[in-house]
């Protein structure tokens, strides 16, 4: 495996510690003590990676990492320190200013692997066969300003008055935001400003919004195509919803904020397929009923440029946090994910959550479930069936909800 890392370290023992690591591999490892000399490299070097402490000589830890993605976007980042807890720490990558956290004192053999691993996905994404189906896009789809201003206010822990402000730039949008929450999906008939909507909904469903009104505008859509795009929408709201109740019900606590809208963007190369790709997109729809989306993808020979990577490429492309990018890419392969346990265990949940979803909707005809094939440990067979059962009403609201956005 190639590539290039910059650790920005100021402890030469802990340098050389990390040199030694990846002497016998293909990674290229390069030093600076502050920020200062760090640009200096930076200006000289494409890195794949920068590794740098909380605390640095001369600056923050945090503003440089700030910095470095508001110059070099593609450069992953990642921030090491022995005084942040673990909420905070989480924080910082789950806004997508940092892209992976790692613990003083370091395990070598874990932090050995995650910049593997790191380097692997990287490497994926620029596959050849990935990158000639990306330049036969004329026009490449982009974020709406708006949406990485909405990103900025919420990683700055802005006020819900701010947020709101953020969101009436664009009337279209706010407008949008107060018809979906007086929807059946939210339960709500009764607000009429985009300030009380935010403090109803919370940030991070407010963001969903935001990103999936954008992507089902129906001026980007010809007509044959709404009735897959409202499938897509429909299995991704679903998923969403569900793999935050059953987390819930596992572990006894929520979903954190970045995680909590990793089902809306996991199946966003379908998207993509469908707008670009259309009858790609078509052909594959219409066999998948013999083993999925996914498998008829690398039956048909596209293995390497499937939505999982093409939707992992834009992600990436548009600087969204590491965990959307790498949900996207592994959301079909959790086994291939990295080290980190926690993201290997929401991958995990996530597939079975995405398998749920479509075997009660392809069924959603029949009037009971035989959902035993989905009885997991410490979770009762009982509220398993009960889901299944709400499933099918909920994707009946769904419905509702997506033809306010569309």
């Amino acid at each position: 495996m190639e590539g290039k890392i910059l650790i920005v370290e100021d402890n030469e023992s802990q340098v050389e510690a990390f040199r030694k690591l990846f002497m016998d591999s293909g990674i290229q490892v390069y030093a600076a003590v502050t920020a200062g000399e760090a640009w200096d490299v930076l200006a000289d070097e494409t890195m794949d990676v920068v590794l740098t402490h909380f605390r640095m000589q001369e600056a923050d830890g945090l503003q440089f990492l700030k910095q470095v993605r508001e110059k070099q976007p593609g450069v992953y980042r990642m921030l090491s320190s022995g005084f942040l807890d673990d909420s905070m720490a989480f924080r910082f990558v789950s806004s997508g200013l940092v892209s992976a956290y790692v613990a003083k004192p370091w395990d070598l053999e874990q932090l050995h692997a995650k910049v593997e691993h790191i380097m692997t996905v990287k490497h994926t994404l620029q596959e050849k066969k990935l990158l000639e189906l990306i330049s036969s896009i004329k026009e490449l789809p982009s974020l709406p300003g708006l949406f990485q201003e909405l990103l900025t206010a919420m990683e700055s822990r802005a006020s819900m008055h701010d947020i709101a402000a953020v969101i009436k730039k664009d009337p279209a949008v706010a407008a949008k935001v107060i018809h979906v929450v007086n929807s059946a999906f939210f339960g709500r008939e009764d607000i009429s400003e985009v300030e009380e909507a935010a403090v109803y909904l919370g940030v991070g469903v407010l963001k969903d919004i935001v990103l999936t009104a954008y992507f089902i505008d129906r001026r980007h859509w010809a007509p044959e195509q709404i009735d897959h795009l409202k499938e897509i929408f429909l299995h991704s709201y679903l998923v969403n919803k569900y793999m935050s109740v059953i987390f819930k019900t596992l572990f006894g606590k929520t979903l954190g904020r970045g995680e909590a809208s990793l089902g809306i963007v996991h199946d966003i190369g379908k998207i993509i397929l469908l707008q670009h790709f259309p009858e790609r997109y078509q052909a594959i729809v219409s066999a998948a009923e013999a083993g999925g989306f996914y498998q008829q993808e690398l039956d048909r020979g596209y293995a390497g440029c499937t939505h999982a990577e093409i939707g992992a490429f834009f992600l990436d492309w548009w600087n969204l946090p590491a965990l959307m990018v790498e949900t996207a890419l592994f959301h079909h392969t959790p086994e291939k994910a990295g080290a980190d346990g926690h993201q290997r265990t929401l991958l995990k949940l996530l597939q079975y959550t995405d398998r749920l979803v479509n075997y009660v909707w392809y069924r959603r005809s029949e009037k009971a479930h035989d959902l035993s094939p989905f009885y997991i440990k410490n979770m009762d067979g009982q509220v398993i069936q009960r889901l299944g059962e709400e499933l099918v009403e909920q994707a009946r609201s769904a419905e509702k909800l997506f033809a306010r956005l569309i």
